[in-house]
């Protein structure tokens, strides 16, 4: 598991890492779901600790993609406001040379 990376970035490694380990972490806790612990009182306190491992699993991804999705749009502003002011010193550079080129001609 440690010997590749898939991914380009770090952040998307380390989350990869701890998927697969939150993946083997909740397969050994299904195992207490099964009739090898006889206590039902302790099944259900195993319920909660898969809903919490599975809750924290959720969180951490989402937190990923919402950071992804938060810097996704702060470069897309960010073009499409240096675009913009291109296109606008395009436009006052024609507007000044149409002007000046008028003016020679009279």
């Amino acid at each position: 598991m440690l010997l590749c990376w898939p991914y380009k970035t770090l952040l998307n490694n380390v989350v990869e890492l701890l998927n697969e380990c939150f993946v083997i972490l909740t397969v050994y806790i299904m195992h207490g779901f099964s009739f090898f612990i006889p206590d039902r009182s302790v099944r259900y306190d195993i319920g909660w600790v898969y809903i919490g491992v599975v809750g924290i699993v959720f969180l951490l991804n989402m937190a990923v993609i919402i950071q992804k999705f938060v810097v996704f749009i702060l470069l897309k502003v960010k073009h499409f406001k240096a675009h913009r002011q291109l296109k606008r010193k395009q436009n006052v550079l024609a507007r000044l040379f149409s002007w000046q080129s008028l003016s020679q001609r009279h």
